[in-house]
């Protein structure tokens, strides 16, 4: 009887129970001469790999248990109460062969030998990545790449060194477990650049566009607590660098907002509320006005949804033409310049808040300029005063990036509604 027609009739699995209670009293020894209990999964596990390799061209679930069988059988045989880790390993690569499973064989004695070569490599005490952290340890940033290959990270700082540490470490094992040897060969000789290398072995995403709306619309967690729906462009701006910050500290690359003047224009609108109220509330207080009719006037104002107001609607709350115009004017003034100073704090905090363990600013970017209402308007037209202000000493601001999106029919072409914004 063949050995498949045996695995059929399961024959080899009521012998590999045999086995397998026969071979649990087996210590193995380790590569680095630890000892462990015999363990039939972990073995079971590796040959599923091997065939998991390959392409899809055998009932892996009957193809592996087969080859376990015969691993187990002929450990068995072996009779011994140790068996050393590259043994079982040696086992496994004869029963492939044995069974006639050569591209599962081909692929796991490659997979052997890669990892084999790697510890090698990684555990050598003449292996560069020591060098390159004794390196890090004894040179300032002015005299060592490694620390000035991140614009933003302070190399010399404390936090800024030990991710540097953490990222030599995990570049080296990336190149040693996880990267072709010949493509990390002609990354160390500069023919070719794998970018964020240190990252391979984190398995994250890189690089992310950030829908703020909806973390504005609903509120948002940092992991350290709930924040509640913004209600002032202040606040909303606020909100949008800790969104960025917070995200940046879960994974690597840079962050951006895709329509940065959509998503805070609905701040603005929020701040006009409120500088309305106010404005008419002091207006009452300083004329004695009673023909405003204050409760009634502030219900209508908390329903508007623009900056644009047909001030025709409010006249039965606030009879006075000229005064009404007036406390809307003032009451746009105090909005335009409460969206700067959120816009230059908005740019400040992307420039001064750090994320990654304290070593550096969010790689940010914001995209814009699609916005045609007044109030997305005033969010581009303020952010690009502040970014033009710079920071502090008129430094000019790293971050964020500013992508003004350009599109026919709404800002390139003279006439078109946002053309000022972008000239």
């Amino acid at each position: 009887m063949s050995e498949q027609a045996q695995y059929n009739n399961n024959q080899p699995t009521q012998t590999s129970l045999g086995a397998a209670q026969r071979n649990s009293t087996i210590t193995v020894i380790k590569r680095n001469n630890k000892k462990a209990r015999f363990d039939p999964e972990k073995i079971a596990v590796a040959i599923k790999k091997g065939f998991d390799s390959v392409e899809d061209k055998y009932e892996d679930a009957k193809d592996a248990h087969l080859v376990f069988v015969g691993v187990m059988e002929q450990i068995s045989r072996l009779d011994q109460d140790v068996i050393g880790i590259e043994h079982i390993q040696d086992i496994i690569e004869k029963q492939l062969i044995r069974l006639g499973y050569d591209e599962v064989y081909e692929s796991f004695s490659s997979y052997r030998l890669r990892r084999n070569e790697s510890r090698k490599v990684f555990v050598s005490r003449e292996h560069k990545f020591l060098k390159a952290l004794e390196q890090l340890t004894i040179k300032d940033s002015i005299d060592e790449d490694a620390k000035r290959e991140n614009a933003n990270i302070d190399g010399d700082g404390a936090m800024g060194m030990m991710l540097q540490y953490g990222s030599t470490v995990a570049k080296e094992f990336a190149k040693s477990y996880l990267i072709n040897p010949k493509f990390s060969r002609a990354h160390d000789a500069g023919q070719i650049h794998i970018h964020d290398m240190d990252f391979l072995p984190m398995g994250t995403t890189t690089c992310c566009q950030i829908d703020i709306s909806k973390l504005f619309e609903n509120g948002f967690s940092t992991g350290h607590g709930h924040l509640r729906r913004p209600k002032d462009i202040m606040s909303y701006t606020a909100l949008a660098a800790i969104a960025i910050q917070s995200n940046q500290n879960d994974q690597h690359g840079g962050q951006s907002i895709p329509a940065f003047d959509h998503y805070l224009a609905p701040g603005v609108v929020e701040t006009f509320r409120k500088q309305f109220k106010q404005v008419v509330s002091d207006y009452i207080e300083i004329s004695g006005d009673e023909h405003v009719q204050m409760e009634a006037f502030a219900q209508k104002v908390s329903q508007l949804d623009s900056i644009d107001v047909d001030l025709s609607l409010l006249k039965e709350e606030f009879p006075n033409d000229d005064q009404l115009e007036k406390a809307y004017q003032r009451a746009i003034a105090k909005t335009d310049r409460t969206t700067f100073q959120a816009m230059e704090a908005f740019i400040h905090n992307l420039n001064t808040m750090h994320s990654r363990a304290g070593a550096q600013v969010p790689f940010s970017s914001l995209n814009f300029g699609t916005d045609v209402s007044s109030e997305g308007r005033m969010v581009t037209k303020n952010y690009l005063l502040a970014l033009n202000d710079g920071l502090g000493k008129n430094e000019t601001p790293i971050f964020p990036i500013s992508i003004f999106k350009v599109k026919e029919g709404l800002n390139y072409n003279p006439g078109e509604p946002n053309y000022d914004l972008f000239k």
